[in-house]
C-alpha cells in the first residue's frame, strides 16, 4: 500500500510538473507575441514611417497608410503627383522636375534610387534634356527629398537640380524650360455646385514672385498665354489649387467627384551666377471644356539668349490643402440590431453639408441617393455614407452594419412560436428546430456542409447559444436588445 502511495503520488508529480512546463511555454508564447505586437504597432499603427510601392510605372510614396505623393514614369517622364488631403479624389497638378526645349516629348529619364526613411522619401534622377521627340540636348540631375505632415494635411520637398547643355541655346533651340506644372482648368462648363455654368478645374490662378520683380506676377489661365520680359536668379510659382465641381453627367461623360485639388509651390533658387530666369504660362482654350486634359503649362524659362551651359540650382516645394474637411457623417441610431423594422437618420455637423449614401454596401458618390429624410429597412442591411460641401474637402466614408435580429426558422416553426437570432449564426452555422412530443422542441446547430454537430431537446422557452451549446434562460433573466451579453443567439417562444 505504501509503495503504491508513492507510486501513484509521483505520476501526479510528473504530471504536475509537465502541466507547469507546458503552461510556461504558453506563457512564454503569449509574451513573445505581445512583444512582436508592440514591435510592429511602433512601426506601423501611428503612421510614423514612411514606405515606398513599385507599381509598373509609378512609385508610391506613404507615411503610415495615407498616399500623399507618387512619381510617376510613363514613358520615362519625372512627374511628381502630391496628395496631401484626405480626399481619395483629391489629385490635381502634376509637376515635371525634368528640363525640355519647347515642342518636345518628355522623357529619358532614369531613376537613381529612391529611398524611404525615418524622416521622408528621397528620390535621386538623371536624365537627357529633350529636344523633341526622339533628340535631346544634354543632360541633367535631380535630388528630391520630401516629407509629409498628416496634421496640417501639407507636403515640403527640398533638394538639388542640375543642368548641363551639350551648347549653348540659340534660335534654333529655342528657351529652356526648366521644369513644368501640367492641370486643368475650365470655363463655360456645368457645375455641380451652382447653377448654370462657370468656372472650375484643379486649379485657380499662378502667382509668380522672384527678388528683382517688382510686384508679383499674377496670372489667370482666361488671360492667355504669358511670357513676361522680367527675370531673376530666384523664382518662385504658386499655383493655387481649387475644388473641381464640373458636372460631367451633364456633359454626357461618367460623372467625375467633386473634389478640392491642392495647390503646389515651387522655388528654384540659381547656385550658378548670371542665371536669369522668367515666368511662362500657357492655356490651350479649344481644350477649356475638357476635364480630362492638361490643359494648362506653367514653366520657368531660361532664355535661348544666355551663354551658359550649365545651371545649378537648390530647389524647394510644397503643396498643402488649405482649406477645411467635411466632417464626417453620423448615421443613426447607433444600436445595430432591429426586430421588424427601422428608421434610419444621418446627419452632418457641418451647416449645407449634402450627405449621399447607399444601402448595398457600395462606396458613396455624387451620383449616390441624396437623403433629404429618414428611411426605413426591415432588412439586415450595409449603410454608407458620404458628406460633401462645395468649396470643402470632402469628409470620410462613414459605415454602419444594421441586422435583423429575429427570423423565422421555417414555415413550420410558426406553430411553434420559435423565432432564432441571428440565423445563421455564422456564415458556417445554422440554427433548426422542430416540434417534439410532451412539449418539447428539438434544437439543431448545423455546420456549413448540413452536418449537425449539435442537438438537444429542450421545452418551450428561451434559450442562449455559446460556443454550440445551448442553455435555458430563466423567464426574466434575459432581457431582448441587451448588449453586455457577448455575441447571443436567442431562441425565443
Amino acid at each position: 500500500m505504501y509503495v503504491y502511495d508513492i507510486y501513484y503520488s509521483n505520476i501526479l508529480r510528473k504530471g504536475l510538473i509537465d502541466r507547469l512546463l507546458e503552461a510556461m511555454s504558453k506563457m512564454i508564447n503569449f509574451i513573445r507575441s505581445i512583444f512582436i505586437c508592440l514591435v510592429f504597432l511602433s512601426c506601423y499603427s501611428f503612421g510614423q514611417d514612411y514606405n515606398i510601392m513599385d507599381t509598373l510605372d509609378e512609385y508610391r510614396f506613404y507615411r503610415g497608410d495615407h498616399h500623399f505623393m507618387s512619381l510617376v514614369m510613363p514613358n520615362d517622364v519625372h512627374a511628381f503627383r502630391p496628395h496631401p488631403g484626405m480626399d481619395i479624389n483629391g489629385w490635381g497638378s502634376t509637376w515635371y522636375l525634368q528640363p525640355f526645349l519647347p515642342n518636345s516629348d518628355l522623357g529619358h529619364t532614369l531613376i537613381d534610387s529612391i529611398v524611404a526613411g525615418t524622416d521622408g522619401i528621397y528620390c535621386y534622377s538623371h536624365g537627357m534634356v529633350s529636344r523633341d521627340s526622339i533628340n535631346t540636348y544634354g543632360t541633367w540631375e535631380a535630388y528630391l527629398h520630401v516629407d509629409y505632415e498628416q496634421f496640417s494635411r501639407m507636403i515640403t520637398g527640398e533638394g538639388t537640380y542640375s543642368v548641363c547643355l551639350q551648347d549653348t541655346l540659340s534660335a534654333m533651340t529655342g528657351d529652356l524650360n526648366l521644369y513644368k506644372i501640367a492641370s486643368n482648368y475650365l470655363y463655360n462648363v456645368p457645375l455641380l455646385c451652382d447653377p448654370g455654368y462657370g468656372e472650375t478645374g484643379d486649379m485657380l490662378y499662378a502667382v509668380c514672385t522672384g527678388d528683382g520683380f517688382a510686384n508679383p506676377l499674377t496670372w489667370f489661365p482666361m488671360n492667355g498665354n504669358t511670357f513676361p520680359n522680367e527675370k531673376n536668379d530666384t523664382l518662385v510659382v504658386d499655383v493655387l489649387g481649387n475644388y473641381n465641381s464640373v458636372d460631367t453627367e451633364s456633359m454626357n461623360d461618367p460623372p467625375i467627384e467633386p473634389a478640392y485639388k491642392p495647390g503646389m509651390v515651387v522655388t528654384l533658387n540659381a547656385l550658378t551666377p548670371g542665371t536669369e530666369m522668367g515666368f511662362g504660362a500657357i492655356y490651350d482654350t479649344l481644350l477649356g471644356q475638357d476635364p480630362y486634359s492638361d490643359n494648362v503649362g506653367i514653366t520657368p524659362i531660361i532664355s535661348n539668349t544666355s551663354p551658359q551651359v550649365e545651371f545649378q540650382f537648390a530647389i524647394e516645394f510644397e503643396s498643402v490643402v488649405d482649406v477645411p474637411r467635411v466632417d464626417a457623417p453620423q448615421i443613426l441610431p447607433e444600436n445595430t440590431h432591429f426586430y421588424d423594422s427601422l428608421e434610419i437618420s444621418l446627419q452632418c455637423d457641418t451647416a449645407g453639408a449634402m450627405i449621399h449614401y447607399t444601402t448595398d454596401g457600395s462606396e458613396p458618390k455624387i451620383d449616390s441617393p441624396l437623403y433629404e429624410s429618414p428611411f426605413f429597412i426591415d432588412t439586415s442591411t450595409m449603410i454608407k455614407a458620404k458628406a460633401y460641401k462645395c468649396g470643402l474637402e470632402t469628409g470620410t466614408t462613414v459605415s454602419r452594419k444594421y441586422v435583423l435580429n429575429f427570423q423565422d426558422v421555417f414555415e413550420g416553426d410558426k406553430l411553434t412560436g420559435i423565432r432564432v437570432f441571428p440565423n445563421p449564426v455564422k456564415e458556417n452555422l445554422a440554427i433548426e428546430s422542430e416540434s417534439m412530443d410532451a412539449g418539447m422542441i428539438q434544437v439543431r446547430i448545423v455546420d456549413v456542409y448540413g452536418k449537425i454537430t449539435r442537438s438537444q431537446g429542450q421545452p418551450p422557452g428561451i434559450w442562449l447559444l455559446f460556443s454550440r451549446r445551448i442553455f435555458p434562460v430563466l423567464e426574466g433573466s434575459l432581457v431582448e436588445g441587451s448588449s453586455f451579453l457577448p455575441l447571443p443567439v436567442w431562441l425565443r417562444s
